[in-house]
């Protein structure tokens, strides 16, 4: 998460504004800060997990999440 952070803070820092254009081919403005992880956590792994997300600033996005909004966008259940 850590490095997630140092990333934004190199985006938005306008000293980087020219490598972040060529890299990029413009400068986000409205991002947000994610973590893909592996799959959802069982459930004495859950509590832990929404523990350590109401303490960040961070999303943390599984895989099994992108698969259930796919899967929810197409009807299939």
């Amino acid at each position: 998460m850590d490095q997630v952070r140092d990333y934004d803070r190199y985006l938005r820092d306008p000293v980087n504004v020219d490598c972040v254009l060529k890299a990029f081919g413009y400068v986000p403005v409205n991002s947000k800060l994610a973590v893909l992880i592996g799959r959802d956590p069982d459930r004495m792994e859950y509590e832990t997990l929404m523990q350590r997300l109401g303490e960040v600033d961070v999303q943390v996005v599984t895989y099994d999440m992108i698969l259930q909004t796919q899967a929810n966008q197409i009807g299939f259940r």
